[in-house]
């Protein structure tokens, strides 16, 4: 099998070979407010995505806290933060037992459930108003 790949690398504009050019991104914000990404690369792509958001709104961009949804919410189980999350946004869950029950069988082994409780307390406490938890 034979694969390639062409394309044109967004790099900014600086004298040089572009081989030796560096490969950070500017965000600029026009009078009219159009908003242009120049350079970076392919797998930065997250923190210009962050910097273009924190340059043209009043809240600061989310990427930062989103990785920690993507990893184990405690050693040695194998349930994701996102898991979690999912379970209340789409699968109904309502309480932190629902979670570790039924949305995840993590309350199958009593001491896995309490390792995991706090951030699934953390989960619901950031989803659902106080009144229906």
């Amino acid at each position: 099998m034979l694969g390639s790949y062409a394309g044109f690398r967004p790099l900014l504009d600086a004298p040089g070979r572009t081989e030796d050019l560096s490969r950070h991104h500017l965000v600029r914000v026009a009078a009219d407010g159009l908003v242009t990404v120049t350079g970076g690369k392919l797998t930065t792509y997250r923190a210009m995505a962050q910097d273009a958001v924190d340059r043209i709104t009043d809240r600061p961009s989310r990427t930062k806290r989103l990785p920690r949804l993507l990893r184990p919410v405690a050693d040695g189980i194998g349930v994701l933060g996102v898991e979690l999350l999912w379970g209340v946004h789409h699968e109904g869950a309502l309480t932190v037992e629902d979670l570790l029950a039924r949305r995840t069988r993590v309350a199958l082994v009593p001491a896995d459930a309490a390792r995991v409780r706090p951030y699934a307390e953390s989960v619901l406490a950031a989803v659902l108003p106080r009144k229906q938890r």
